[in-house]
């Protein structure tokens, strides 16, 4: 069953030519997911009570257009589809004129808080979350690999502002600095599509490194690592239009 709201670009969420930023149409994204699943009583109080959280794999999200600032926007969402331990969410972007601007599709676990362990998807999430067979993507959001070598790197440490509710870097925040890695020379309105695969959490004053590499012209990858690059948090992909 689908789920929708409705935003405004703020003026926080553009960046120089009033344009909204990806990692703020992200933010949007995970802002409804998180308001579906209050609704139905599994939002960020309750599965504290329940002592379980949900935490996102990955994300592939296709942008045809970015809205300006002060533009309301209509965003879609509703649950695709279950297995044992999955749980894919499908999403739409709509403009005021009624134009399909975004689309994305991510996979998510739920996680035991207490035994800090996957937990199976259960029967009554599945019933409350009732799916909609609808597919954004035709294939599946996949694993991406690390590149071989990189152009260049760029060192931050995790601050106080950059925790969620789990504790760790939130997952928008993954995508602001993959943002901040890319040439000069990219703006937000020249990417197409953003892939996103997390592997590792990362934490309050934790130093990592983002590593840039350009593939192809159409092709950009950031990797985040930590400080001494033997632990993987993320590898993100920018295709351009």
């Amino acid at each position: 069953m689908s789920f929708e709201r409705f935003f405004s670009v703020q003026f926080s969420d553009i960046d120089k030519n009033n344009i909204l930023k990806p990692n703020a149409l992200l933010n949007y994204l995970q802002e409804i997911g998180s308001l579906h699943t209050d609704s139905v009583k599994l939002g960020l109080y309750q599965t504290k009570e329940l002592h379980f959280t949900w935490i996102v794999l990955g994300w592939k999200i296709k942008i045809s257009q970015l809205p300006n600032w002060n533009e309301k926007l209509r965003v879609v969402t509703w649950p695709r589809s279950f297995n044992e331990f999955f749980y894919f969410r499908d999403y739409e972007i709509w403009d005021s004129k009624n134009n399909l601007i975004a689309c994305a599709s991510s996979k998510w676990i739920c996680f035991d808080t207490e035994s800090q362990r996957i937990e199976k998807v259960s029967e009554k999430v599945k019933s409350l979350l009732p799916i909609e067979e609808k597919t954004i993507f035709d294939e599946k959001i996949g694993k991406l690999k690390q590149p071989a070598s990189y152009d260049n790197t760029f060192s931050y440490t995790i601050l106080k502002h950059d925790i969620d509710t789990n504790n760790h870097l939130n997952n928008v925040k993954y995508l602001t600095l993959a943002l901040e890695a890319l040439p000069d020379s990219i703006s937000s309105t020249d990417i197409s599509e953003i892939e996103i695969m997390y592997k590792n959490s990362s934490y309050l004053h934790e130093d990592i490194v983002c590593l840039y590499h350009k593939k192809s012209e159409k092709e950009h990858f950031v990797t985040i690592k930590s400080k001494d690059q033997t632990v993987l948090h993320g590898i993100i992909k920018f295709t351009l239009k």
